[in-house]
C-alpha cells in the first residue's frame, strides 16, 4: 500500500471521530458551565448580602442598636450571620453614617475609591439618635473562583475580583 493510500485511509477513518470532536468542544463547554455556576453563585450571594443589610439596618432604624450599644464589629457580624454563610466576612466592609439630610447622605458619605482606583477602607459607625437620617453602605469583594474568569470577563474590579456595593438610606423611628 502506498503512502498516498495510507494518508487517504487515515483522513477518511471515522472510528474515533466522536472522541476528537468532544476533545475540541469540551474546553469551551466547561468554560460556559463554570461561568454559569459562578454567575449564579455571585447573584445568590448578592441577594443574601442585600437581605442581610436590610435586616441589620432595621436594628438601627428601630433603636435596638442604640439601646443595646451595638458596636461596629457586632453590626458587621450581624450582617455576616444573616448572609447564610454565602460571603467571606473578611472581604466585607461596612460604613454607617448619621447625616442632616438625605442630600448630605449622598454627598458627604466617604468616597468608595482612592485616587488610584483602589477600594478605601473607610471606618465610620454613627448610628444616630431618634429621627436621624442614616446611610449604611456595604462593600464586598468576591474572589472569582472560576479559573476561566478572565476569559469570560466577569471581573468588574480587576485581578479576578467582583465588587458588590449595597446602600440603604432611612430615617430612624422616633424611639426616644
Amino acid at each position: 500500500m502506498s503512502i498516498y493510500a495510507k494518508c487517504r485511509e487515515f483522513l477518511t477513518c471515522t472510528k474515533a471521530g466522536s472522541a476528537i470532536e468532544f476533545a475540541m468542544v469540551a474546553p469551551l463547554f466547561l468554560v460556559v458551565v463554570f461561568a454559569i455556576f459562578e454567575v449564579g453563585y455571585v447573584f445568590l450571594s448578592d441577594l443574601a448580602l442585600e437581605s442581610a443589610l436590610s435586616n441589620a439596618s432595621r436594628l438601627i432604624r428601630t433603636g435596638q442598636s442604640k439601646k443595646g450599644g451595638t458596636s461596629e464589629e457586632e453590626f458587621r457580624n450581624i450582617i455576616c450571620d444573616n448572609a447564610y454563610g454565602l460571603i467571606d466576612c473578611d472581604n466585607l466592609s461596612v460604613v454607617v453614617g448619621d447625616f442632616d439630610s438625605f442630600a448630605d447622605g449622598a454627598s458627604k458619605m466617604p468616597d468608595l475609591f482612592d485616587e488610584d482606583g483602589k477600594l478605601q477602607d473607610n471606618s465610620m459607625f454613627k448610628i444616630g439618635d431618634s429621627d436621624s437620617i442614616i446611610v449604611v453602605r456595604t462593600t464586598y469583594v468576591y474572589d472569582i473562583i472560576n479559573p476561566f474568569g478572565e476569559v469570560v470577563k466577569f471581573s468588574n474590579y480587576g485581578d479576578n475580583k467582583y465588587l458588590q456595593v449595597h446602600i440603604v438610606a432611612f430615617k430612624n423611628e422616633p424611639f426616644g
